[in-house]
């Protein structure tokens, strides 16, 4: 598994209160637990389902192609393929309302927190917080801007842990007031969460070589 993977764990107990407990498991709810898949979830999406519709009528429109000129079967599978494709890559572009400043601070802080790595637990503890925050503050209709925690890990990536941004904070959001602070914030959730990775993979390597070592001693002296 590399680096950048996430790998499912448990998840950790937020509070022995059962009242605190039952109300932390309430707020850590997401659209997951809620929809049986991730297409069901993305109908919600009005964008999706308008592109959703342009490719069915643009494979009914290969189709009739195929039909009318004897086009090859393989080339209108490719086409398809092809559009399905850039469908998709336009939903993941512009299927997600861009998180304000704000908004922006509030995940890289919650990611400060809850130092998410390798395991998918605390990314969802994430995910479901900002869905919560931003409900909360009506910068989203329903708490569901990710959809688990995966989502937020990519989401988190591709705004702060490309390069371009990395030397650029400003390029993240250009609106951006107070990119000093920011600026600082960001320095200081990647390194939680490349330490937190480096962390995970050394406790996994160290592991494996007690293991090996205690099964070597065990042997040899039976």
């Amino acid at each position: 598994m590399q680096s950048g993977e996430l790998e499912n764990g448990p998840k950790e107990q937020l509070s022995q209160d059962n009242h605190g407990r039952n109300k932390l498991e309430a707020a850590l709810t997401l659209p997951r637990d809620k929809y049986p898949s991730r297409c069901a979830f993305e109908l919600r999406n009005e964008v999706f389902r308008r592109i959703l519709l342009v490719e069915f009528f643009l494979c009914i429109i290969l189709s009739k192609t195929y039909v009318d000129k004897e086009i090859s079967a393989k080339r209108i599978s490719e086409a398809i393929v092809l559009a399905t494709g850039v469908i998709g890559c336009t939903v993941a572009a512009f299927g997600r309302s861009p998180l304000s400043q704000t908004a922006q601070m509030k995940l890289l802080k919650e990611v400060i927190a809850n130092r998410p790595g390798v395991l998918l637990g605390p990314w969802e503890t994430v995910a479901a917080h900002m869905n919560e925050y931003l409900c909360g503050t009506g910068a989203a209709s329903s708490p569901g801007y990710y959809f688990d925690g995966s989502d937020c890990y990519v989401h988190f990536k591709c705004m702060f842990m490309n390069e371009f941004v990395s030397r650029n904070p400003r390029r993240a959001n250009c609106n951006h007031n107070n990119d000093t602070e920011i600026s600082l914030l960001i320095d200081q959730a990647v390194k939680v969460h490349r330490q937190s990775v480096r962390d995970y993979w050394d406790k996994k390597i160290d592991n494996y070589w007690r293991k090996r070592l205690a099964e070597e001693a065990s042997s040899q002296h039976p």
